[in-house]
């Protein structure tokens, strides 16, 4: 399964997701089903309705899971899975590494450790 986690779906002066289209072709492009969280925002259906039309414009399939009787369900069935993060930074998964992408650093917390900004390229799985 891939997963890319995107922290905003724009960078200024650029179109909803153009900043990640082509990391979005390169995890996806063989992914029959993808899943979109859509709870970053009160408007679900609004929200789900742009992410379908951008992923369908990149050639690619997008289900909301908001709109399937069982998410968890939708979830496990799924070959990939889009969901949002920080601005400007998103992470790559695979079955090898999970690297955070992007631009910009990010802030990990951990229950009983002081927050850590890590730099773009870090390999996150040694955070779990």
């Amino acid at each position: 399964m891939q997963i890319l986690l995107i922290s905003n779906s724009t960078l200024y002066q650029r179109g909803y997701l153009d900043h990640v289209a082509a990391s979005l072709q390169k995890l996806f492009g063989a992914a029959r089903r993808i899943v979109f969280v859509p709870y970053a925002l009160f408007d679900r259906e609004a929200y789900a309705r742009k992410a379908e039309q951008r992923f369908h414009d990149l050639g690619l399939e997008l289900v909301s899971v908001h709109r399937t009787g069982d998410p968890r369900a939708a979830v496990a069935a799924a070959d990939g899975i889009f969901i949002g993060l920080r601005e400007g930074s998103f992470i790559e998964c695979d079955d090898r590494a999970a690297v955070l992408a992007g631009p910009f650093s990010a802030r990990v917390f951990r229950r009983g450790h002081e927050p850590l900004e890590v730099p773009p390229q870090t390999d996150l799985r040694q955070f779990t």
